[in-house]
């Protein structure tokens, strides 16, 4: 079963859904002076459930129940049912075959906020980092393998990993050894604006994880900017402009604007750092 979240386990004959029990990870902000409770985007596996696979009503909403299906050879067949021609008495079938995409292609990666490519530079074991995608040097190339995953050019068999944590939820990718079948995929997330029961906007965001299902990218932080809006005082009629903060976007945390980062939080979610682009050669 697809919905607009993603792929979907359903028990025949019924609205349940199969997948892992999570819950939602939750921040201080601030409105001003106003102090309050920002979820960031994130959940986390609940720990008591973490080894057994839990049902939910098939609402398309909870994380835990996003599933992706792993390919078992280079092409997959698509059958387009009988159908009959309404002018005529002729049934037609048509069977087409899609390739997957071609198996040693060898790629780069750039992520969308930095507007740099994923490099591996810095040994065998080294960090991950930002460089320019100009050119091709071993170092910005990655290659796909027949489970559709990608591994380095530079360091053969060797794969992005969860390195040694840098503070609290903040962690260094590095070069490690990759799993016998896998290494990193890319992955699409479609998520919606809704305002008054209608969809506003679709964004799409690729995301890069690696075969543990974390994904990684550059650490990026909200920026405010000051904004203004009319008050009417308790007479009805007199006005003045009052200040408030009001969300501007995304900026690369300085401190970590050279590594590849991710979290020590399960799945992947829309940060801003995590937006990828694949360029081919």
């Amino acid at each position: 079963m697809v919905s607009s979240f993603g792929l979907l386990l359903k028990i025949m004959g019924s609205n349940v859904c199969l997948g892992t029990w999570t819950h939602d990870l939750y921040r201080y902000a601030y409105d001003g002076d106003s102090k309050y409770d920002q979820w960031v985007g994130e959940v986390e596996v609940t720990e008591e459930f973490q080894d057994s696979v839990m049902t939910y009503v098939c609402d398309g909403h909870y994380t835990g129940q996003d599933w992706e299906r792993v390919p078992t050879d280079n092409s997959h067949t698509i059958t387009i049912p009988t159908t009959t021609m309404t002018s005529t008495t002729t049934t037609t079938t048509t069977t087409t075959t899609t390739p997957m995409p071609e198996v040693g292609e060898q790629v780069k990666f750039r992520n969308v906020l930095q507007d740099k490519c994923l490099t591996a530079s810095d040994g065998e074991s080294g960090n991950l980092t930002f460089s320019s995608c100009d050119g091709n040097s071993p170092g910005l190339l990655w290659t796909r393998f027949v489970d559709g995953s990608y591994k380095s050019v530079a360091y053969p068999g060797r794969c992005p990993l969860m390195g040694d944590g840098a503070r609290c939820r903040r962690e260094y990718v590095e070069l490690g050894e990759c799993a016998q079948t896998a290494g990193f995929t890319m992955v699409s997330r479609t998520w919606e604006d809704i305002f008054n029961g209608k969809v506003t906007k679709v964004h799409t965001m690729d995301l890069l994880k690696m075969e543990t299902g974390r994904c990684f990218g550059t650490w990026s932080h909200d920026i405010y900017k000051d904004a203004y809006k009319v008050v009417t005082r308790d007479d009805g009629w007199t006005t003045y402009k009052e200040k408030y903060r009001t969300h501007a976007g995304a900026a690369i945390t300085e401190e970590f604007k050279n590594n590849v980062m991710t979290r020590r939080g399960s799945g992947c979610w829309q940060y801003p750092g995590q937006k990828w682009e694949k360029i081919q050669q």
